[in-house]
C-alpha cells in the first residue's frame, strides 16, 4: 500500500489513509478507537486527517501514539517502523519550515 513516493505530503496521506482504513475494517468509530487506545480523539483525528497540527514540538507524543495505534490496529512491525520513521522526518521538516517562516517574518 505504501508507495515509494518521495513527496512527504503524499506519504503522509497514505499513512493517514492506511490507519483510517484499518480502523474502519475493525468496525471502530474514531471515539471507539480513542477508548480502546487511550489516545484522545483530537489526536487520532489529526493523524487520520493528515494534519499533525497537535504534534508540532511533540515528536515523542506522536511516536508513542502511532506505536500504540498501529499495534491496536494489528499493523505489522516493519510497517510500524516505517510509520515512525516517516513521522519523525515529517515533524522535523515541519519544524524546520516553521522556523524558517518565523525567521523570515522577524526580518520583515
Amino acid at each position: 500500500m505504501m508507495s515509494n513516493s518521495i513527496y512527504p505530503a503524499e506519504k503522509a496521506t497514505e499513512i493517514s489513509s492506511l490507519l483510517r482504513i484499518k480502523r474502519e475494517q475493525k468496525g471502530w468509530s474514531i471515539e471507539q478507537a480513542s477508548l480502546k487506545t487511550g489516545i484522545p480523539t483530537k489526536y487520532l483525528e489529526d493523524i487520520e486527517n493528515n494534519t499533525f497540527r497537535s504534534f508540532v514540538g511533540k515528536a515523542a507524543v506522536l511516536e508513542s501514539y502511532l506505536r500504540v495505534y498501529s499495534t491496536r490496529l494489528n499493523i505489522d512491525l516493519q510497517l510500524q517502523k516505517s510509520l515512525l520513521d516517516f513521522a519523525r522526518n515529517l515533524l522535523l521538516l515541519r519544524r524546520f519550515n516553521f522556523q524558517q517562516t518565523s525567521e523570515y517574518k522577524r526580518r520583515q
